[in-house]
């Protein structure tokens, strides 16, 4: 009884389950040149058994390209009687599965694509390549349903997509790694990260590398503390995680770096000694400095110490030296007055009368006459022209007295001293100019050929966070994760366009087991350290609740 009630039950589902598969297989290798659909078995239903016994007796030819499949979940497969096979098409394009258990690896790198590069949803990307399919290719592709059948037009799981996404993600990270190590010894690479914050989603650190001017988006992590022993292990995770998707050693990969570009603050500065002591490396990447942030905040505070002084000296005595017709949508009585100044040597008003371009030109020959305009968005570029012919411009007003006015001057001995010495005190050490003291920093001790493709700014960075949180908006707060991944396969989409389709699959390991346990790890520590600073602001709140009440019982006491 056990024979013919299991035995033999086990064994006419395996031999169905076979024959079907290699019905299945004969029928797409023949479906081109066939006139009419090949005749189908009436009862060609099957399940994913994944009991014992049926897989020691039988085991399918396919069963090694089978991506993802839970071996508890059993699903229908049949094929499609109604699949519309055509003859104008080839016959590896022809469906979406290669056989009955192997997705083509095209389709969930498309999907993915679609996904990263589109900004797309999971639900929006499988429409978009099934309904192109259908409508323009005739095909009849479905989508994936737990209680339909599978046949070769159906998408896969989306579990699966979101998986196969993680190992590409790996493959973006190992062909950016050996981006960097195949690079000559002519070419820039440099390191660029910035911090952000954003509601629901707490801090957060963008990274990326910069080759020969191409920027490599590298995994946003959460961080904690902006502090530099903290920094310094977020470049030794990401380290690792590179190593980890390239096997590439961490400290091979880190003398690579040429230079390092960051915002000009305290905490970003010598981060890298402490890696490349954590590394046993002596080679430390050359720091440079984000030329933005100063220029904006150069605005601000130049702006408000032309109030100060325009308070100083009365608005009616400045007015009445008015040589020249300032414009009327300068913030400032000062900004007007540099507005005048550049109007006077500047080219742009040649035909008024007032305009002083042509003598002045003659007065500094064989020097060239670089003044501009001035307006909103390049004022330093203004005054930094203006400090440039410092003394050109007083020259020329001591030498010709008939243009000369009080306002002028007033702009030369008092205004643009103060703009010397702010610039002195922000770039000097680092260019080189007014009195510093030169050190690890300044340019001139860096390689001049190597600093040459080195970036001037950290816009890069700065439109990463701009990216990271669009995502954010879209995918929700809490998916950083998600939206890290999606930027770094958008960033390198050109890599992955250039790999063999399914070469994903070698990554498989590493994006499910390697990668995501030190992600844990730094979540664990960052987690460690919020803790430990909310006990410390604790204390802090403490002590200030002490030291108010002694105070106010002081206060009491003297009445």
């Amino acid at each position: 009884m056990y024979c013919q009630d299991h035995v033999d039950t086990q064994w006419t589902k395996t031999m169905t389950r076979r024959n079907n598969d290699l019905f299945a297989l004969e029928r797409m290798r023949h479906s081109v040149n066939a006139e009419q659909p090949m005749a189908v078995p009436e009862s060609t239903e099957t399940t994913e058994d994944t009991s014992d016994s049926a897989d020691e007796l039988y085991t399918p030819v396919t069963v090694e390209d089978v991506e993802f499949q839970s071996p508890r979940k059993k699903k229908k497969v049949m094929e499609d009687k109604n699949s519309n096979a055509s003859s104008s098409m080839p016959e590896e394009y022809q469906h979406v599965r290669c056989s009955m258990r192997k997705v083509r690896p095209e389709y969930y790198e498309v999907v993915d694509k679609l996904k990263s590069c589109f900004h797309m949803s999971q639900n929006q990307a499988e429409a978009a390549v099934v309904e192109t399919a259908n409508t323009m290719f005739g095909r009849n592709w479905k989508y994936h349903d737990e209680e339909a059948e599978i046949d070769a037009d159906t998408l896969p799981d989306k579990k699966n997509a979101r998986r196969v996404g993680k190992c590409i993600e790996a493959m973006a990270l190992s062909e950016i790694v050996t981006e960097v190590v195949s690079s000559d010894d002519q070419s820039t690479i440099t390191y660029a990260n910035d911090g952000s914050k954003k509601q629901g989603a707490g801090s957060f650190t963008v990274q990326g590398i910069i080759i020969n001017g191409k920027y490599r988006a590298l995994p946003t992590m959460s961080i904690a503390s902006e502090s530099k022993p903290n920094l310094a292990e977020l470049k030794q995770t990401t380290l690792q995680i590179l190593s980890a998707a390239s096997g590439v050693d961490a400290k091979v990969l880190f003398e690579r770096i040429d230079f390092v570009i960051s915002d000009q603050t305290a905490h970003n500065i010598d981060v890298e000694l402490l890696v490349a002591k954590e590394l046993g490396t002596e080679k430390v990447p050359n720091q440079l400095f984000c030329n933005v942030h100063p220029c904006l905040m150069f605005n601000r505070v130049i702006v408000k110490h032309w109030s100060q002084l325009e308070h100083a000296i009365g608005h009616d005595k400045i007015y009445a030296n008015f040589l020249v017709n300032a414009t009327t949508t300068a913030s400032s009585v000062t900004e007007q007055a540099l507005d005048c100044i550049t109007r006077l040597i500047i080219h742009d008003f040649d035909h008024k009368p007032w305009n002083k371009s042509q003598e002045f030109d003659m007065h500094i020959t064989p020097k060239k006459n670089m003044s501009v305009s001035l307006k909103d968005e390049r004022l330093p570029l203004t005054c930094a022209v203006t400090l440039y012919h410092f003394d050109d411009v007083a020259s020329f007003l001591d030498k010709f007295q008939h243009v000369t006015n009080q306002l002028a001057c007033i702009i030369l001995r008092v205004i643009l001293p103060a703009l010397a010495e702010a610039f002195q005190t922000q770039k000097g050490e680092i260019f080189g100019f007014g009195s510093y003291n030169e050190n690890s920093h300044s340019l001139s001790t860096m390689d001049q050929d190597k600093l040459e493709g080195a970036p001037v700014h950290n816009l890069d960075a700065e439109q990463s966070v701009g990216f990271i949180n669009d995502e954010l908006s879209i995918r929700g707060s809490k998916q950083l994760s998600s939206a890290s991944s999606t930027q770094v396969k958008c960033a390198a989409h050109d890599l992955i366009d250039n790999t063999v389709p399914g070469s994903w699959k070698e990554y498989s390991k590493v994006a499910k087991y390697v990668i995501p346990e030190l992600c844990l790890k730094w979540a664990a520590k960052q987690e460690d350290l919020k803790k430990k600073g909310l006990v410390d602001k604790e204390i802090a709140n403490v002590a200030l609740d002490r030291r108010k009440t002694k105070d106010l019982e002081k206060l009491k006491c003297m009445g």
